[in-house]
């Protein structure tokens, strides 16, 4: 049941995804927690899952070119598209933790402007990082930030703030993510 992208190995692929993620067991249970939290305390409305992707994140020598989530970057999703990553297993510093580029307080991550507005108007430029960007913007004050955590870990966070996945050291690390 995992997803390999048209034309690649999936030995070659860092980051392995389940086809079908409602077909793993307790997923239910697992987001009759999440989306009410954000329902109450991010919208103050019901909230529509339209997304649901599960990843392991394999360790290995892979290269930053083998899958776009390792590269800094932003989904280029509506501005009130968020998404919610759960830790299924423990997530250190070698266990490829979700990082984003902040500016040190709650609410001063480096947020990129969407360019999709609506489904009839959006830009279909690329919304990758470079390296010489994101060093520009560690001058300006900005950090990296790794999200650790236990297993049951929940992250909610705007998919337009500039994220990457990073690669697994030693172990292997799973994840669900909701995208609402």
């Amino acid at each position: 049941n995992i997803f390999t992208p048209p034309g690649k190995l999936q030995e070659s692929q860092p980051l392995i995804r389940l086809n079908d993620p409602w077909d793993l067991s307790n997923i239910e249970e697992i987001a009759e927690y999440v989306i009410p939290i954000a329902e109450s305390q991010i919208f103050s409305c019901p909230a529509y899952v339209h997304g649901c992707y599960v990843y392991q994140t394999r360790p290995g020598d892979f290269s930053n070119d083998s899958v776009g989530s390792l590269l800094w970057h932003i989904d280029n999703h509506p501005k009130e598209v968020i998404k919610a990553i759960v830790y299924l297993n423990n997530v250190d510093e070698s266990t490829a933790p979700f990082e984003i580029l902040s500016g040190g307080g709650q609410s001063s991550s480096l947020k990129i402007e969407t360019k999709r507005v609506d489904y009839t108007q959006w830009s279909p430029r690329s919304f990758r990082f470079t390296e010489d960007f994101v060093k520009e913007r560690i001058e300006q004050g900005y950090k990296p930030h790794s999200i650790t955590g236990s297993s049951g870990t929940v992250c909610y966070f705007d998919n337009n703030v500039l994220h990457r996945a990073n690669k697994s050291k030693s172990k292997k690390r799973n994840v669900i993510v909701f995208m609402m």
